[in-house]
């Protein structure tokens, strides 16, 4: 009797061994996969991180590219959606959105001359816009400062503008928000002594079809005839005092008929635009392929930009008209005539 008591309390003793191991093999198990689970976590949140520094970066590119005179508040966009990112759906690995604000400043001194940040940055305050200068300190109208803000939901790929709603989604800012923010002052470009006597310059000319809105190929372009045809430049006149005119030229091959229409500006970037009308866009060297351009240049067209300021200190002579270079389109025709 004493053996056999003695056995079923070594074999209870054995399963009671075998569950405590599995109990803790359990824990272990639980506890290396919870540090998996973290360690996943804090990987994808550093690449996000990554990801929206950079973005923000080249929102703040774009800030410097702009005429100095172009400011802008953007409020939240959905950086997936910009066109570079067009056919690469997956070159992101989450949902971005992101934010811009541009805000023409003064650098201001502060009282405590040795301070760390002897100036501080504030708003440009101007009640008489026509002299363009700070009520309080009488600097211009030449510093702008580019807040971008880049922000995501670490647990939430947020689709729908409406998400950014912190009215119906303060729990989504309040836990998954996060923001990546870049701050930078942009000066305005100092021209130089001689700006007003230089010619300004004209880029090469843009087609755009009217019908889809695409840009026509730069290498012998081609398009139909009897189809209205815009041109785009981008003129660049350094003088501050400037007093633009921008003719669009255009002749046809074979003919001595110039023909010339007024380019419009688009706003403050310096683009100007102009449109040929169908009537003139004809297959003027004869071919009358139905398909097919033949190659031969039908129209020929440039631009010239006239500044007629000169400045005071400018030779005498001096003339400020710059011509771009030709571009040639091919017409095609839709029918043989």
């Amino acid at each position: 009797m004493k053996n056999s008591k003695k056995k079923r309390f070594l074999k209870g003793s054995s399963l009671i061994e075998v569950l405590v191991a599995i109990v803790i093999i359990t824990i272990a198990f639980s506890a290396v996969v919870k540090m998996i689970i973290i360690g996943g976590r804090a990987s994808r949140s550093a690449q996000h991180s990554s990801e929206a520094l950079i973005i923000a970066q080249k929102w703040v590119e774009k800030s410097k590219a702009k005429t100095f005179e172009d400011s802008l508040v953007m409020d939240w966009i959905k950086e997936n959606d910009q066109p570079e990112y067009s056919g690469r759906p997956n070159y992101l690995s989450w949902i971005y959105w992101v934010e811009r604000d541009e805000t023409y400043v003064v650098l201001e001194q502060t009282p405590d001359p040795i301070a760390d940040t002897p100036y501080t940055v504030r708003a440009f305050r101007d009640s008489n816009p026509a002299d363009g200068i700070d009520d309080f300190t009488g600097q211009e109208k030449d510093l702008k400062q580019v807040i971008v803000r880049v922000g995501w939901a670490e647990a939430r790929a947020l689709e729908d503008k409406n998400d950014l709603d912190t009215d119906n989604q303060t729990w989504i800012r309040n836990v998954f928000w996060k923001e990546v923010e870049l701050k930078t002052l942009i000066a305005k470009p100092k021209p130089r002594e001689d700006s007003c006597c230089l010619a300004p310059t004209v880029s090469e000319p843009i087609f755009v079809d009217v019908n889809t809105g695409n840009q026509i190929a730069q290498t012998l372009q081609t398009v139909e005839a009897c189809t209205d045809v815009k041109v785009q430049v981008r003129v660049e006149d350094q003088c501050a005092i400037a007093n633009l005119s921008v003719i669009l030229y255009y002749i046809g091959s074979g003919t001595s008929d110039t023909k010339t229409v007024s380019m419009q500006s688009l706003g403050g970037m310096g683009y100007y635009e102009a449109t040929i009308p169908g009537e003139d866009v004809k297959n003027y060297d004869g071919a009358c392929e139905v398909t097919e351009p033949d190659g031969n240049p039908d129209l020929t067209v440039w631009v010239v930009a006239t500044d007629s300021y000169i400045g005071g200190d400018c030779p005498a002579g001096t003339v400020r008209v710059f011509r771009s270079s030709n571009s040639q389109l091919d017409i095609r025709d839709t029918s043989v005539p």
